[in-house]
């Protein structure tokens, strides 16, 4: 029968794991999948561990223990603790999932202890059901002394606990990113050219202006499995330095200078790469924050934009955000919180947050926005959230070609059924 369950359970992990892959689903079907998922995963793991439990607690009544027993089943859960702790996984979930873990582990540990102390008959006479008794007394009596036991143990514990838990993000970490790099670009398909091209790329590069937000998707990418919605990837528009000069031209913050002069005195780093590279967006990928020419984004499956509705001001201060955050590593953790480390649409929600009301949505018990997200609220809310229709080109896997589409098209694109793009 457990074996049944077992098999059920893993049937239920795979078949959500094929759902969130490559054009099988749509937005809604991505949250049931990783529903299904980590349901599955969450009742497998407590009942593996409730059985671990009920096992060895038979075998104390029954006096069949083996003090390999409780060492092997606090190693059990020391492991698996660490490895949802180090990863990541299941994120803010995760981590009270892998405190509970951590402390069955402790527990098995201070069995383990009490038996081999029993063992060499330091204690010989005192019962384990005793020894629980007189723990059980000494706690409800902790305010007799002058410090409370269930503060000071549970401060240790928990200092033990945040010290593991460094530890196992050390470990796993680097894997965890390791493997993330070693499937970036990788595809399904043996198609090398994307469906956009480039001279749709330049017939459209002056519709772009300063400012815009960018937002693309290649079918068949397996790092598609791992981001919640159609659109995969986004970044931000900056053009060329002409193009800047011309655009801030008077801009107040400049001082009467142009822009290229005063990012030359500002950030001449950002300069002598525009220089040498002629870049036109800046966006967070695996190498980090970089400013890339725009055949990095728009040559793609499918590409859109977007125009924030702010004044120049307000996309200058943002464009010069952007340059702030240049540099700085890919978010491999997935933490908004954490701005030292910027995924692709967290850099662009630290540019403009202060100027267009983004809906953070939670995701795994931590707060996250998908670059899928960015037009899911252009198409939800009346006003677009603050933007304007720029650009939406679609490709078609039929005809392996893209064509320009309107705004209407575009506000359906974040809930696609995938399926359908096959024949389309």
């Amino acid at each position: 029968m457990n074996k049944k369950i077992n098999i059920v359970l893993i049937m239920m992990m795979v078949f959500s794991f094929l759902l969130k892959g490559e054009t099988i689903i749509n937005d809604i079907i991505f949250k049931y999948s990783d529903i299904v998922f980590y349901s599955a995963l969450v009742i497998f793991l407590i009942k593996t561990i409730v059985l671990n439990i009920i096992k060895n607690i038979v075998k104390i009544k029954d006096r069949k223990y083996k003090i390999s027993d409780f060492a092997k089943s606090s190693l059990y859960m020391f492991l698996i603790s660490s490895i949802i702790c180090g990863t990541g996984f299941m994120m803010g979930y995760g981590r009270k999932f892998s405190a509970v873990l951590f402390y069955v582990g402790l527990i098995y540990l201070f069995i383990c202890l009490f038996f081999i102390i029993k063992k060499i008959e330091i204690i010989e006479k005192i019962s384990f059901k005793n020894m629980m008794l007189f723990l059980a007394f000494l706690l409800s009596f902790s305010n007799v002394f002058s410090f409370n036991i269930y503060n000071t143990a549970g401060k240790a514990v928990t200092g033990i606990y945040e010290k593991y838990e460094e530890m196992s993000k050390s470990i796993f970490f680097p894997i965890q990113k390791a493997f993330a790099v070693s499937i970036t670009g990788k595809q399904l398909t043996s198609r090398k050219e994307k469906f956009i091209t480039e001279e749709q790329m330049n017939n459209h590069r002056d519709m772009l202006e300063p400012g815009d937000i960018l937002v693309r998707r290649n079918n068949w990418q397996l790092t598609n499995g791992g981001i919640p919605g159609f659109w995969t990837h986004s970044g931000l528009y900056l053009g060329s330095l002409e193009k800047l000069d011309n655009y801030f031209s008077g801009e107040e913050e400049l001082e009467g200078k142009k822009f290229s002069e005063y990012i030359a005195e500002k950030f001449p780093e950002i300069y002598e790469n525009y220089l040498d590279n002629n870049p036109e967006i800046i966006e967070s990928i695996a190498k980090g924050v970089v400013l890339t020419p725009l055949n990095n984004m728009f040559i793609s499956d499918y590409f859109a934009a977007l125009r924030p509705k702010l004044t120049k001001n307000q996309k200058f201060k943002a464009i010069i955000k952007s340059f702030e955050f240049y540099g700085e590593p890919y978010d491999y953790s997935f933490d908004f919180n954490n701005s030292d480390e910027l995924l692709c649409s967290e850099m662009l929600y630290n540019i403009y947050k202060n100027d267009i009301n983004f809906r953070l949505r939670f995701v795994k018990g931590k707060i996250f926005y998908s670059p899928n997200d960015f037009i899911k609220q252009f198409a939800q809310e009346r006003d677009g959230n603050g933007m304007n229709f720029v650009i939406y080109l679609k490709g078609s896997e039929k005809n392996k070609k893209a064509y320009s589409e309107n705004q209407a098209e575009l506000k359906r694109s974040w809930n696609y059924n995938k399926t359908e793009l096959l024949f389309n």
